[in-house]
């Protein structure tokens, strides 16, 4: 019962910690040393010369045979540095946190402190070799805090011969590896080493600086701490690239950018272990009860996936633009002032819509006829007393209303109206003082009389998309309702944008 709250105070204090540490490492690589931009803009040499402080770049033709010794190995030549891992066989432990325990065996970099692991030692040990010296030219570079961003190799074990050292270890040479057996039947406590590198090449470039006739690293911001530690973020110029000035940049370029986005990968992914570890103890309780106990168990992970994966895109944006004010200040501005453009141009729309309309309405308000055209029929309705036909007027409405009828009529040529169009309908009539009353009249008037689509005419559309333009914009819903009734009048797409932008510009004059 103990181990198993202590268990569950460890992934408490585990979940937490893991967030804020992966919080930290996606917020300080957002503001990363830019170490491509600092070679880019580095002082080009033509030979070496006594630059103290000053950031260079030199390129020339590099000596490959300078040897790395080997320790374990004889003396390694074709490399500017080489990667020695060193691997035991042996158990892990590993605790969950209702204190269930779970043991692995197999290759491990360290040998963990267990009860299984008892008796066990690790002789080999793993570590990164390096020349003494890097003779680029006339230039020599210090191996000191050196960076790399060539591709690293294995080395084959048939490359590589044993030293005086390393047959006193007793290791022996099989397939990828060099091994130390411990002569244990089940093998714990055997051990291995492999090795990787990155080849040189006859043409190098260094960024860095000169001091003492020697290139040395160049530390042009200060880094310190953990989190700078784990995400490679030292803040020095002292690279030794293959390649010219223009590949090596290249190169470097392409190492950042991949740094960058696998500390995001990773710091995100840490985030969201974290949550989960966090929530996780909690919901354990509901984990055997059957049907709840999977559903709590998928809402934990998706709760943690949707903390983690917000937390991770506020940080990485945030820490964007706190550490790179500058570069975000162009997007910034063009962004505001698009916006306010926008705003602009919004305003000068409705303005314009507004006076249009108004003289529209103006226009159409003047005293009309009540009479029927010389030589047109009346319209027939039915009574509603007698059900006999008789002959009637449908009354003449203003060029509000008369609009409504029409587009109403029009709309439901082939159908009903749906209920956004009527939700737009509604709200056109409302803003135009339409009482309900009369709206339901109007579509009903509509609906027996679908003679009245046909009467719809361009400038029925017109007043319609002055109305819509009132506010500034033309909605979603506002322009498929627009273009639906633009189309029914035999106009397209193009026609109806040329309309709105006439009524945005002010070019749209009243009928």
């Amino acid at each position: 019962m103990a181990r198993k709250k202590n268990s569950k105070l460890a992934a408490l204090l585990f979940g937490p910690t893991l967030v804020i540490g992966g919080g930290m490492a996606l917020w300080q690589n957002e503001g990363r040393f830019d170490y491509y931009a600092a070679a880019r803009d580095a002082r080009v040499i033509a030979a070496p010369a006594e630059l103290a402080g000053d950031p260079i770049a030199y390129t020339d033709r590099l000596r490959t045979d300078i040897p790395i010794a080997g320790d374990y190995v004889t003396e390694l030549t074709g490399y500017h540095v080489v990667y020695r891992s060193a691997e035991i066989y042996s158990w892990d432990e590993s605790t969950d946190s209702d204190g269930n325990t779970t043991w692995s065996r197999g290759w491990h970099s360290g040998l963990e402190s267990n009860s299984r692991n008892s008796g066990l030692s690790q002789r080999l040990s793993s570590t990164t070799l390096y020349p003494d010296r890097y003779e680029l030219g006339t230039l020599e570079i210090a191996p000191r805090d050196i960076h790399f961003v060539d591709e690293r190799i294995r080395i084959p074990i048939r490359q590589m011969a044993l030293s005086p050292r390393g047959v006193s270890f007793g290791l022996r040479a099989s397939a990828d590896y060099f091994y130390l057996d411990k002569g244990r039947g089940d093998g714990l406590g055997d051990e291995r080493v492999s090795y990787r590198a990155i080849p040189n090449s006859s043409d190098a470039s260094y960024f860095g600086t000169i001091s003492g006739g020697r290139g040395v690293s160049l530390e042009l911001e200060k880094r310190d701490g953990f989190i700078a530690d784990i995400i490679a973020d030292d803040g020095i110029l002292h690279h030794l690239v293959n390649g010219d000035r223009e590949t090596a940049l290249a190169k470097i370029k392409a190492d950042l950018v991949k740094k960058r986005w696998l500390v995001r990968g990773g710091g995100t992914v840490a985030l969201i272990l974290g949550f989960f570890i966090f929530f996780s103890v909690f919901a354990s309780l509901l984990y055997r009860i059957p049907v709840i106990g999977r559903v709590v168990e998928s809402g934990v992970f998706l709760l943690s996936l949707a903390l983690g994966v917000s937390l991770a895109l506020l940080l990485m944006v945030t820490g964007l633009l706190f550490h790179n004010p500058l570069t975000l200040a162009l997007p910034l501005a063009l962004l505001v002032g698009g916006g306010i453009w926008l705003l602009r141009r919004s305003s000068h729309a409705s303005r314009n819509a507004k006076s249009a309309l108004d003289q529209r309405l103006s226009v159409q308000r003047a005293p009309e006829s009540r009479s029927l055209p010389p030589g047109a029929a009346p319209r027939v309705q039915p009574t509603a007393a007698s059900g006999r036909p008789q002959e009637a007027l449908i009354p003449e409405e203003g060029p509000v209303e008369r609009t409504f009828t029409h587009l109403a009529a029009l709309a439901m040529a082939d159908g009903q109206l749906s209920k956004k169009e009527l939700k737009l309908l509604s709200n056109w009539a409302g803003a135009n003082r339409i009482t309900p009353t009369q709206m339901k009249t109007l579509v009903a008037a509509a609906q027996r009389d679908p003679a009245a689509a046909g009467e719809a005419t361009r400038d029925d559309l017109e007043l319609l998309a002055l109305m819509a333009l009132t506010d500034g914009s033309v909605s979603t819903a506002e322009w498929a309702f627009l273009n639906r009734i633009a189309a029914k009048l035999g106009l397209t797409k193009q026609d109806l944008r040329g309309l709105l932008s006439d009524i945005e510009t002010g070019k749209l004059m009243p009928a």
